[in-house]
């Protein structure tokens, strides 16, 4: 298995390579109008390409530029929150209470709660998550890693998880205890929502882009298995904004 870097490996140096990333962001949600600010800050959950190119035309006070980047992100995005939850909503449906995790600035995590009551959300970054709170309208969001939230809600009864493109970045052992985690809290027959990309032509364990880790199908079936899950459903690839994603569906039993 080839060995993550240690500037990866590391939570709190990942913590602040997002933090680095968010507070891009936060400079260009200064050109927001009011009550829009979240729209500019979304651009924290794009592809670093895409946060690039709007980082680079707010410099150069591009403005026309940087709306069509933003709004080409949120093209992007409805439709692919769309196959999401047309891939993964017969499962969810009936579900009272939910945990969106790695939830960013709660794009997601909004969508969620048109068809579940409750939905929590957990960020790593602690101005990200006031602000996917602030303005997102999301019941709470939870600051911290999801090992660390995870081991202080385990009396709860949760219906539902979902993390879409939680892991990125993530190495091998932080994804494993998350999902272990996520077997202790959910209750029997709840649900679990993955999205990430997946390539047949990778070995297990190697990186294709510095610092960004792609699992088989298989992979998450054999460890989600020893923690009592059975693979219900598998997508086909779903694009998002060049990456080949896919919909897992892991039903606790």
């Amino acid at each position: 298995m080839v060995t993550m870097p240690k500037v990866l490996q590391d939570l709190e140096t990942r913590k602040r390579m997002w933090e680095h990333r968010f507070k891009t962001c936060r400079e260009i949600a200064g050109l927001a109008p009011k009550g829009q600010e979240l729209r500019y800050l979304a651009l924290h959950a794009a592809r670093t390409k895409t946060v690039n190119a709007a980082r680079n035309a707010y410099q150069k006070k591009d403005f026309i530029r940087l709306a069509r980047i933003l709004s080409n992100f949120e093209r992007n995005n409805q439709v692919f929150f769309d196959k999401i939850l047309e891939e993964s909503r017969q499962f969810l449906e009936g579900a009272h209470t939910a945990v969106d995790l790695y939830c960013g600035p709660g794009l997601f995590t909004r969508r969620l709660q048109q068809i579940i009551p409750t939905v929590f959300g957990v960020e790593l970054v602690d101005e990200l998550a006031h602000k996917a709170y602030e303005f997102g309208g999301i019941k709470e969001v939870f600051h911290g890693s999801p090992n660390d939230v995870l081991k202080n809600i385990e009396d709860w009864e949760v219906d539902a998880f979902t993390s879409i493109r939680g892991f990125l970045h993530s190495p091998e052992d932080e994804r494993v205890e998350v999902l272990r985690q996520i077997g202790n809290v959910l209750r029997k027959d709840g649900v679990l929502v993955c999205s990430e990309m997946f390539k047949d032509n990778v070995p297990a364990g190697r990186r294709i882009n510095p610092g960004t880790w792609y699992w088989y199908v298989a992979e998450y079936k054999t460890v989600l298995t020893d923690f009592g899950f059975d693979l219900c459903h598998v997508s086909g690839t779903i694009d998002n904004e060049g990456d080949p994603c896919r919909v897992l569906v892991f039903i606790k039993h």
